[in-house]
């Protein structure tokens, strides 16, 4: 049994292919039956990276319950925006989560994170995997992912 949720269906059809698996040995199950009504997307152009961390700091200063993750593209752009935000809205409590951390930072900022010390995650892809809380409300994109597929 293979289950996913993210795979397009050109991804599924080469891992059928690559496995080898029959087409009468494989099922697909997929629709509107899994699709969550109370999410919503929405996109918004930033004209520059003042005006992006502005846009989040009134959306943080918004959110009155749950969790939020906020994804960059990188290391750097990930510190900036904790350094930004930290210091902007004291109160709020955040974490930081990207490749350049060592092990034993990855390893507290994920346990402060599961025990409900961090609120806002500020991380790039590598964090999510695994991280199954049912309050994170928001997720936030500052910069365009890579693929869909990550």
């Amino acid at each position: 049994m293979l289950l996913t949720a993210t795979c397009t269906i050109s991804d599924v059809e080469d891992i059928r292919q690559n496995l080898n698996i029959s087409l009468n040995n494989f099922t697909i199950i997929r629709g509107s039956s899994l699709a969550q009504q109370e999410i919503e997307i929405q996109i918004e152009a930033k004209s520059s990276r003042q005006n992006l961390y502005s846009r989040i700091k009134d959306i943080l200063g918004g959110l009155i319950a749950g969790r939020c993750i906020i994804y960059c593209s990188g290391p750097n752009s990930c510190q900036e925006l904790f350094n930004n935000l930290q210091k902007d809205l004291p109160t709020l409590s955040f974490g930081l989560y990207h490749g350049e951390l060592n092990g034993e930072q990855r390893k507290i900022a994920i346990k402060n994170w599961k025990i409900g010390i961090i609120k806002i995650m500020i991380a790039t892809n590598s964090f999510g995997m695994g991280i199954n809380a049912p309050d994170v409300y928001l997720i936030i994109h500052a910069t365009i992912p890579l693929s869909m597929s990550i």
